[in-house]
C-alpha cells in the first residue's frame, strides 16, 4: 500500500516546493493555541535545567523579547516566500 503522508513530506520537504505541493499561508489564523511540553517525571534533572532555562531567560528579558518578535508582532511574515 503506498504511503501518501510520507511521500508528500519527502516531495514537499524544502522550502521551494511550497507552491508545487499546494502549501498557503493563512492572513488569520484557525485558532490560538498554548504551546507547552510534556516532560517525563522519571527525569528530574531535565526539568530542573529547562526551569532554570525559563527563569535565566525570563530574568535578562530575552523570553520578553522573543515573545514580542514571534507572537506579538507579525512582522516577520513578510519574510516569508
Amino acid at each position: 500500500m503506498p504511503d501518501p503522508i510520507g511521500t508528500f513530506s519527502k516531495r514537499c520537504s524544502n522550502i521551494e516546493s511550497w507552491t508545487t505541493c499546494r502549501l498557503a499561508t493563512l492572513s488569520d489564523p484557525l485558532s490560538l493555541e498554548p504551546v507547552g511540553i510534556v516532560l517525563s517525571t522519571s527525569d528530574p534533572q531535565l526539568r530542573n535545567l529547562l526551569e532554570n532555562f525559563m527563569g535565566a531567560f525570563e530574568g535578562t528579558g530575552i523570553l520578553d523579547e522573543l515573545r514580542e518578535k514571534w507572537l506579538e508582532n507579525d512582522a516577520w511574515i513578510a519574510a516569508l516566500p
